[in-house]
């Protein structure tokens, strides 16, 4: 679904974040089939399953385990558990599938990290955990892709001025910025590497480091909260204006319709379907240093941007979706010939012939110049299956380097970006 928020400064004590009066459109990335009951009558209808709290006394990190494991159970076919399981499965202090017996229940300040892991895992779900990122911009970066994916992601945040009780809050979905000047920090750089910025030929931008504001399922709020993820100058700024008791490793956020107060980030927790091995990390970065190889820039045009997108794609609908996006016969019959696993990292990339066409594609349904396929299932790090560059088509499993690589006679380019259905 969509929603709008441009009726809200109609309501008194509602105001739209800054972010938000500048213009653009919210999205919400998930949303299952929904049942309230209401007296005798029986409603159903598609939304973001939510609960609302006493900011005190509720326990944050069970409902977003729920919220999470209904979007799961209903996206992935995952299990889903009741709110009480839930809270019995965090506590629980043993192994997890073994049988918990009432004794072996540690009621203390709240759910740890560890303790959301373990509960998430019951679901079926192979968790991931992000307690640390190198740099805003990588965090912005996972963080898109996760959430682009129709993942739900449980981000857990702290003062950032003291080390107290935490909160937990469910990412269900982003504004997307109108134009342009919304977007800080997006080109493609900073701690992709250890060793630093992207060596590039061209300008490459990434859709993920432009966004910034997100929503969330908080149970203190209801949805949709507004998440703010800073960018690594707007940190440093902020570490100037509170002393510099921030510790550097935590990266920042803001939470609320206002950009203040500033916590930090103890990490996210994300669930992936049961075949996924591995996170996205690598893949845009090796799709950049593909392009930089292969791709003939037009030396009329020195202004050509590489927009790029990443996201976790199950195969059979990525290659359904070929023929009502654009894709000719014979560039189909290469990619549905292919055997792929049951999912997929996505990586798309459009080509801007200037500033003006790229605030265009940033802001509607892009046409895109090629893709890369990765395989999620490979332990660590995903493993580049093929790629399309224009009219050239290239499987990575050929074991003849020279049969790698051929020209499809007939394609048109660009197509138009993948959409879930």
């Amino acid at each position: 679904i969509k929603f709008d928020t441009r009726e809200l400064s109609k309501v008194r004590g509602i105001e739209k974040h800054p972010l938000e009066q500048l213009g653009g459109t919210p999205y919400c990335n998930v949303e299952i089939p929904v049942t309230v009951n209401l007296l005798a009558t029986k409603i159903e209808f598609r939304a973001v399953p939510f609960m609302q709290q006493d900011p005190v006394v509720g326990v944050c990190a069970s409902v977003s385990l729920w919220c999470t494991s209904q979007i799961l159970s209903e996206i992935f076919g995952l299990n889903k558990f009741s709110y009480d399981t839930i809270t019995e499965q965090a506590l629980y202090s043993g192994q997890i599938h073994s049988y918990p017996s009432r004794k072996d229940y540690v009621f203390g300040e709240g759910a740890s990290l560890a303790a959301i892991v373990n509960a998430l895992a019951y679901t079926g779900a192979n968790v991931k955990k992000f307690p640390y990122f190198p740099s805003q911009a990588m965090f912005r970066l996972i963080t898109y892709t996760l959430v682009e994916s129709k993942l739900p992601v449980i981000l857990t945040y702290h003062d950032a001025n003291k080390r107290g009780y935490g909160h937990a809050v469910t990412l269900l979905g982003h504004f997307l910025p109108k134009t342009t000047d919304s977007f800080a920090e997006t080109e493609a750089e900073l701690s992709f590497t250890e060793e630093g910025a992207i060596p590039t030929k061209n300008t490459h931008h990434l859709i993920g480091q432009g966004i910034q504001l997100y929503y969330a399922h908080d149970d203190a709020y209801g949805p949709f909260n507004r998440i703010q993820l800073l960018s690594n100058r707007e940190k440093q700024n902020k570490k100037q204006e509170l002393g510099n008791n921030i510790k550097s490793d935590f990266c920042l956020i803001s939470v609320g319709r206002t950009q203040n107060p500033i916590n930090a980030l103890n990490g996210i927790i994300v669930g992936f379907p049961r075949y996924v091995q591995n996170t996205p990390e690598q893949t845009i970065l090796r799709s950049i240093r593909e392009i930089d190889k292969n791709y003939n820039k037009s030396s009329s045009n020195a202004q050509q941007i590489f927009l790029w997108r990443c996201l976790l794609v199950k195969a059979s609908e990525f290659k359904s979706s070929l023929f009502d996006r654009g894709y000719k016969e014979e560039m189909i019959s290469r990619y549905v010939s292919l055997h792929l696993p049951k999912y997929i990292w996505l990586v798309e990339f459009s080509v801007c012939k200037d500033e003006n066409d790229y605030a265009q594609k940033l802001t509607s349904e892009r046409d895109i110049n090629g893709e890369f396929i990765y395989d999620s299932s490979t332990p660590r790090n995903p493993y580049l299956l093929c790629y399309r560059i224009e009219t050239i088509f290239c499987n990575m499993r050929e074991t003849n380097p020279e049969s790698q690589k051929e020209i499809i006679q007939g394609t048109s380019y660009p197509v138009r970006c993948f959409t879930f259905e």
